[in-house]
């Protein structure tokens, strides 16, 4: 009997144990280390709130449809919601410029770095780094002594060797007088000779007939002896004139070997003043050298050698690098698209090229050149040809390294529809707009923007000239909805037409601008400013207002294409602006300060 209590004690202190350890799902522990007991009822009422949630979401969400569906179709069918207000213009004709927009940079028209063509001491330095030279201004200066005393040595020389050949050349005159001289003897001999010969040709004649008189008896043997006696005498004459004639003409050879070697050293003295006139000219060059002057006009960079150092002929540091930039190059590169046009445009005349850069003061200065070279291939891994143009830089704004700007216009193109891109909205079938007809109502039209042209797009298809399309208000609008126009704007100033800036204004100032500016449309009973009551009943939903741009019923989905959703409204610049516009000028400030909170 004793066991049995203390088995009961037993088992009731396990259960106490059990009940007082909670399991181990429920608990859990807290950053701050504490441990805390997680209620499993907690997660099923959150499951039912959230379900909750779901429900009233839904109801609203069917509640505000069918207001918005009634909004839409008292829109249409211009029933009490009064007509949007809207921004207008006038599609018009203009020639628009086709050019192209990239980044180019400045180069120098000529750099020209400056090194020395002597070796010397720098004695002068007569510029700053930075400063600006003009041609042929001085800047350096190297000892010119060694130079100058090398140009006196050689001018040394040269009095030299003209002393020399004028020796040479009264040698020359002395031969040619011996010359003449061996001459006149050598015609002397032959004289005496031909005067001998005819005389022994007499004597031998006498001889002969003499020795035929003494046979036959008629003179003496002694007188024919002498006859033969005068032959000989003669023959002896002769041979003597002979060997005299070979004297002279011998002596007449060599006093011409003479002439010709006086006159050879007269040639090589001249070849040595010729010589020594170079080795002066070369002196002269380079004393010259020493003295260097700018070879151009620009700005200077840094200088890399000062006054007093000694500097190497033709070293690989330049002394300094001089940069033209009056005029200047700008080098950039245009896609390969328009190489036909811009061939064919050049070839009619060089293409004008604007550069845009800032300024000292922050402002941006347009600076007009010409394409002066376009390279003779394309860049394969961009698909650009590299163009230069020229440009004037008289004041001095583009700078060598400057990155700038860069518009090529290649042509004009004539009688273009153009429009304000705040004009033009992005759709899901495509670009469209909205156009007021002649009722004051508002109808889609799609649209094929070309290009976008500044503030301006150039249209291809889709608005007529003349047409007014809506530039400020286009959330507002349905197609077939009712406008007011609250304000217009030309074609060439809508670009600067700004939601921000009709929403500062208030109701009263707005409403009398609108009344005050001459209308681009037809006057109709539209135009007549709509009651507060009414402009406050048509701006009382402005998430009516809001899904109706955003969806147009099915029978306009046909014609024109659906809006873009109203997250895409408010992510395109040209419709996030003018939101708050036509509600500010429109509406009572309770109903803007609604629909601003919306």
């Amino acid at each position: 009997m004793s066991r049995e209590p203390e088995t009961q004690s037993n088992k009731r202190d396990t259960s106490t144990e059990r009940e007082a350890t909670p399991p181990p799902s429920a608990v859990y522990a807290e950053p701050s280390g504490h441990i805390r007991e997680r209620h499993p009822g907690r997660a099923f009422g959150c499951v039912v709130f959230f379900f909750a949630l779901l429900v009233v979401g839904g109801f609203a969400y069917h509640h505000w449809g069918a207001k918005i569906h009634k909004g839409k179709q008292a829109g249409l069918r211009g029933g009490s919601a009064g007509p949007a207000p809207v921004t207008v213009t006038k599609a018009v004709l203009r020639s628009v410029p086709i050019e192209v927009h990239v980044v180019g940079n400045a180069i120098p028209y000529q750099s020209v770095a400056v090194v020395s063509q002597v070796g010397g001491q720098l004695t002068h330095v007569f510029f700053k780094q930075g400063d600006f030279v003009r041609k042929g201004q001085p800047l350096f200066q190297i000892d010119p002594r060694p130079l100058q005393a090398a140009l006196d040595q050689a001018r040394a020389n040269i009095a030299r060797d003209e002393a020399q050949i004028a020796q040479a050349i009264l040698t020359v005159s002395k031969d040619r007088e011996l010359v003449r001289q061996a001459r006149a003897g050598v015609h002397q001999s032959l004289a005496n000779i031909r005067k001998d010969q005819a005389q022994q040709a007499f004597a031998r004649s006498e001889d002969h007939r003499y020795g035929v008189l003494l046979r036959q008896g008629f003179v003496t043997a002694e007188q024919a002896e002498q006859q033969h006696a005068n032959a000989c005498q003669y023959d002896a004459t002769v041979a003597a004139d002979e060997a005299q004639l070979r004297s002279s003409r011998a002596q007449l050879m060599s006093v011409r070997a003479s002439l010709r070697a006086d006159a050879a050293q007269v040639n090589i003295l001249r070849a040595n003043r010729e010589a020594d006139e170079a080795a002066a000219r070369n002196a002269q060059v380079q004393l010259g050298f020493t003295h260097i002057d700018s070879p151009l006009e620009g700005r200077t960079g840094s200088l890399n050698l000062y006054q007093g150092t000694i500097i190497k002929a033709n070293d690989t540091t330049p002394m300094v690098t001089i940069d033209q930039i009056t005029p200047i190059y700008v080098n950039f590169a245009v896609p390969e698209q328009y190489l036909n046009q811009i061939r064919y445009f050049q070839d009619l005349g060089a293409l004008r090229v604007t550069a845009v850069m800032q300024d000292q003061e922050g402002r941006l200065r347009p600076d007009e050149g010409r394409v002066s070279f376009i390279d003779n291939n394309i860049d394969t891994a961009t698909g650009t040809i590299a163009m230069r143009a020229t440009f004037s830089n008289r004041k001095r704004h583009l700078w060598p390294g400057h990155y700038v700007n860069v518009t090529l216009k290649i042509t004009t193109e004539r009688n273009r529809i153009v429009v304000p891109i705040q004009a033009v909205q992005p759709g899901q079938s495509g670009d469209y707009v909205f156009i007021v007809d002649s009722k004051m109502r508002a109808q889609v039209r799609p649209v094929k923007v070309e290009r976008n042209l500044g503030n301006e797009a150039v249209l291809a298809s889709g608005v007529r000239p003349g047409e007014t399309v809506v530039v400020d208000g286009q959330l507002l609008l349905v197609p077939g909805a009712k406008v007011t126009v609250e304000s217009s704007s030309g074609a060439g100033a809508a670009g600067r037409t700004s939601g921000v800036s009709e929403a500062r204004r208030s109701p009263r100032a707005s409403r009398k601008r609108a009344a005050g500016s001459p209308s681009l449309l037809p006057a109709t009973s539209s135009e007549t400013p709509a009651s507060p009551a009414t402009s406050s009943a048509s701006a009382a939903s402005p998430g009516d207002a809001v899904e109706t741009a955003a969806s147009p019923p099915p029978s306009a989905a046909s014609a024109a294409p659906p809006a873009a959703s109203s997250g895409e409204s408010a992510a395109s610049p040209a419709s996030a602006a003018p939101l708050a516009s036509p509600v500010s000028s429109a509406t009572s400030p309770a109903g803007a300060h609604s629909r601003a909170q919306r």
